[in-house]
């Protein structure tokens, strides 16, 4: 049944695609709900320059404009009420804030593996 065929096909490459944003994300160290900060107590989000703010629609989208510059990015943090996107270039990035309109993503690029 080509109908049948197709499902198994788009479903294999969801779940694939679906691991591979596995490996790309984490959580940072108390959760993913709230904005991104750089120390525990959900005070310190870093300097201005640390990070670069632009619309979007989705999560999605802000996680994709991310993977566009793996070099640089860090983590996002993501606010569905004001649609808008953090690409967050600091290494301290590892807390969240709860209580925070925001979801917080850490991004770690693919290490290539070893001949």
């Amino acid at each position: 049944d080509p109908d049948l065929l197709f499902m198994s096909m788009f479903t294999s490459s969801t779940l694939a695609a679906r691991d591979v944003m596995n490996q790309l994300w984490s959580e940072p160290i108390n959760g993913r709900d709230g904005c991104c900060r750089t120390s525990s107590d959900g005070v310190q989000s870093g300097a201005r320059d640390s990070f670069t703010k632009r619309p979007a629609a989705s999560l999605d989208e802000c996680m994709a404009r991310c993977a566009t510059i793996p070099a640089e990015c860090t983590a996002i943090e993501f606010n569905k009420g004001r649609s808008s996107c953090e690409v967050h270039r600091s290494p301290d990035v590892a807390f969240s804030a709860p209580g925070t309109a925001c979801v917080c993503l850490l991004f770690r690029t693919l290490t290539p593996p070893q001949p």
